[in-house]
């Protein structure tokens, strides 16, 4: 807003001025004597609430806002000498002429774009151009791609946005490949249960006929034997049948014995082979889930350079950018 000015001595202090954007109320009215820097004030409570992006609307009565952009048309001295303070001319040794001259010079320095240029129709086509060869040749957009999945950021997006993005997508696709490889395991798990519980029920038969014939052959063995032995005192061949029956009987027995063994080596075999499935399908998931793990894998960067044919300028205008100026002439940026 300007610089403290000490009412006792009658001078500005160091240091600028500044009002904050709390301090603006919605309604303000300055008041006070020709030269006191009424214009001065009102222009830089609209810098302020430019900055701060708060609509303003100004009422002017005098004229005077208007009569600055009407009257220095060419940013001259004598288009300034109407306005300047002859007191700050006197305090700074100069006349008021050539203290006109010296605001004029400062003013189109800052200014940077002669009037007569801004007053050409062609300056702003040939603005236009520059700019966009300035937007061809030095301007690019670095976008984040996931390797994974392919997913690129949008223009703007941070690196954590984009990731969170990436994470909610991630669990989606895991859902939808578990549900891809659960269809394709399921068949042939509930196939493999299927026949385990069928061999379980073929161990269970075979082991009760297999006790039931080896009861037998023992009864039959023992029955001959005492028969032959105890029994009579003669071989007869009666009693031979019977011995080799009762032998027959017993080797029938070992083999449905061996027959239990064979059944119980295929129920393992079958639910080895189950474990392996099982084990294959989670070992497919996790490898998905690991390829898919947004937090730790390394992002790429993918640059986007345009290309002159897309770019488009919509608008090319003059505008104010509020600078202060210190004693020595050095310029800073009033919205930083």
């Amino acid at each position: 807003m300007g610089r403290p000015y000490d009412l006792a001595t009658k001078q500005s202090k160091p240091g600028w001025l500044l009002y904050d954007s709390k301090d603006l109320v919605t309604h303000a009215v300055c008041v006070g004597m020709t030269g006191s820097g009424k214009t001065g004030l009102c222009i830089g409570l609209l810098e302020e609430a430019a900055i701060d992006g708060i609509p303003a609307l100004i009422i002017d009565p005098k004229g005077d806002l208007a009569n600055l952009m009407l009257n220095f048309p060419q940013l001259h001295g004598e288009d300034f000498a109407p306005w300047i303070n002859e007191d700050d001319a006197r305090k700074k040794g100069l006349s008021p002429a050539d203290y006109a001259t010296q605001q004029a010079e400062m003013w189109r320095k800052a200014w940077g774009i002669g009037a007569s240029a801004a007053n050409k129709a062609k300056s702003y086509e040939a603005w236009n151009k520059d700019f966009a060869g300035w937007l061809f040749r030095t301007q690019k957009v670095d976008l984040f791609k996931s390797p994974s999945t392919k997913d690129v950021s949008k223009p703007g997006e941070s690196e954590r946005d984009f990731r969170v993005r990436l994470q909610q997508s991630g669990r989606e696709a895991r859902d939808k490949q578990s549900a891809s490889l659960r269809q394709k395991y399921a068949p042939m798990i509930a196939a493999l249960q299927d026949w385990i519980r069928r061999a379980g029920q073929m161990v269970e038969r075979r082991q009760a006929e297999s006790r039931s014939s080896q009861m037998q052959a023992a009864i039959s063995v023992g029955a001959t034997i005492l028969g032959a032995f105890l029994g009579r005192k003669t071989i007869s061949a009666t009693n031979i049948g019977r011995t080799t029956r009762a032998i027959r009987g017993a080797g029938r027995a070992i083999k449905e014995s061996k027959d239990v063994g064979q059944a119980e080596d295929n129920v393992s075999a079958l639910q080895q082979q189950l474990a392996d499935l099982e084990s294959q399908f989670k070992t497919e998931t996790d490898a998905f889930a690991a390829t898919t793990d947004p937090l730790n894998e390394k992002l790429e960067t993918v640059s986007l350079k345009p290309t002159k044919a897309n770019i488009a300028v919509k608008l090319v205008a003059l505008a104010w950018a509020p600078h202060w100026q210190d004693g020595k002439g050095g310029l800073t940026q009033s919205w930083q």
